[in-house]
């Protein structure tokens, strides 16, 4: 699987978890809602750092753990 697929399965268990949506999601990690849909639809095959920080952040995680959580 690659990373971005990854990513975008990653988020969507995680936003179900915490019953965000993908708007909310965007807020609470200060990403663009536009950003994070083509994210989580394929669209987008990389992710800025300081998107995988405030990711890393909300979830709770190192940037180093969600890293190794994305391959």
């Amino acid at each position: 699987m690659r990373t971005y697929e990854q990513a975008a399965r990653i988020l969507t268990q995680w936003m179900g978890e915490h019953q965000l949506t993908a708007a909310e999601f965007a807020r609470e990690v200060g990403m663009d809602a536009g950003i994070l849909r083509s994210i989580l639809n394929g669209k987008k095959k990389s992710i800025s750092i300081r998107n995988l920080m405030q990711i890393a952040k909300l979830l709770g995680v190192s940037l180093q753990q969600l890293m190794d959580m994305l391959g």
